[in-house]
């Protein structure tokens, strides 16, 4: 039987992102009614209404991203307001800019070879390889665990590792290369890759990854870094004069 497809107006956007959008445009409209606010009936009244929510939001401490998700789903499921939002959008501009993002907290390099080096006494070369190319190629959680062994490249006598990017969020559908050069990382992950079981570096879930990434970090008694690092492992790393050459894009 045939799947069912996408309506046409949720096509480019991800399921778990119009779910996002449907939440925050819902919790709108309830708070218009628990403090019993007329409903508006203009595009400038609605434009004044979910500014002054967004204000809400932005008095009460929640996050900026809340906002977001507000505007772009009232673009996305009400088109027409595409335009007309420009209250709302002036006054979420200003609190991004007044925003100041919370930082991780770095992870030093030596730590980072330590959840390898007991990966690797424990057997567990998917794990190290995961670990290993997304700290030192400054990727995303989920671009490191869609990897496969034949999107990695080791040379030994270029003492140079490349990879391939299939999909990424900033590249979209093209592809992107990234290179490195380090001997001692080259002869690592050649060994690593000859001892993968599978030809996916990562066959299992992403949330039995986290499950294992906060393992290893409550072995050595660094669960504070655990939520975030595994966003984006670049994050997580402290750039010192031990790390190999910063990857270049090709």
């Amino acid at each position: 039987m045939t799947k069912p497809k996408r309506h046409l107006k949720y096509l480019g956007v991800r399921k778990r992102t119009i779910e996002l959008y449907k939440r925050e445009v819902s919790l709108f409209f309830d708070y218009l009614s628990f403090h019993n606010i007329r409903m508006p009936t203009t595009m400038e009244m609605l434009d004044r209404e979910i500014g002054e929510y967004i204000n809400h939001l932005y008095q009460e401490g929640e996050a900026v991203t809340r906002a977001g998700w507000l505007l772009s789903g009232f673009r996305r499921l009400y088109p027409r307001t595409r335009r007309e939002l420009c209250l709302a959008q002036q006054w979420y501009t200003n609190w991004t800019r007044e925003h100041v993002p919370l930082r991780a907290v770095p992870m030093p390099w030596k730590v980072l070879l330590s959840l390898v080096g007991l990966c690797c006494h424990e057997n567990w070369p998917h794990l190290a390889t995961c670990l290993l190319l997304g700290f030192t190629f400054f990727l995303r959680a989920q671009e490191v665990l869609s990897l496969h062994a034949d999107d990695i490249e080791v040379s030994l006598p270029d003492q140079s590792v490349v990879i391939r990017l299939h999909r990424t969020k900033t590249s979209k559908q093209h592809l992107q290369a990234l290179t490195i050069s380090d001997l001692p990382l080259a002869k690592l992950l050649s060994h690593l890759l000859s001892s993968l079981s599978s030809p996916r570096l990562w066959p299992w879930s992403s949330t039995y990854f986290r499950r294992c990434f906060t393992s290893l970090c409550t072995f050595f008694h660094l669960e504070s870094i655990v939520a975030s690092c595994l966003t984006r492992f670049a994050a997580g790393v402290q750039l010192t004069s031990t790390l190999p050459s910063k990857p270049l894009i090709l």
